[in-house]
């Protein structure tokens, strides 16, 4: 690195290689966090959607059938989809620690 930058100073450029090279890291992070919110906000694929429409029509897990129930009659972005998975995995939790308790289970 000491030898491309005495190189680069050698040119007499008036931007430094310092002052370059956080220039790129800074545009580097900036593509990256675009393209990543350009993505989140695209329209889901059907495998998703399939999922979605199963959600809404389940009936176990009722605050994931309602969102999913919410969500069917718009476009539905990444963003939309992950919130209702996370409502889904955190209900499916709840269900898992609270087993049902039948009425035959008197102790």
């Amino acid at each position: 690195m000491h030898i491309l930058k005495n190189w680069f100073n050698d040119f007499k450029f008036p931007i430094s290689l310092d002052y370059l090279s956080k220039a790129l890291i800074i545009f580097m992070v900036l593509v990256i966090v675009v393209t990543s919110i350009a993505r989140l906000r695209a329209p889901i694929s059907l495998k998703k959607y399939n999922n979605v429409v199963m959600l809404s029509q389940q009936k176990t897990q009722p605050y994931s059938q309602y969102y999913a129930q919410q969500l069917l009659p718009q476009q539905i972005n990444h963003v939309m989809y992950f919130k209702l998975m996370w409502i889904h995995q955190k209900e499916r939790a709840q269900i898992q620690h609270y087993a049902a308790v039948d009425a035959k289970d008197n102790w």
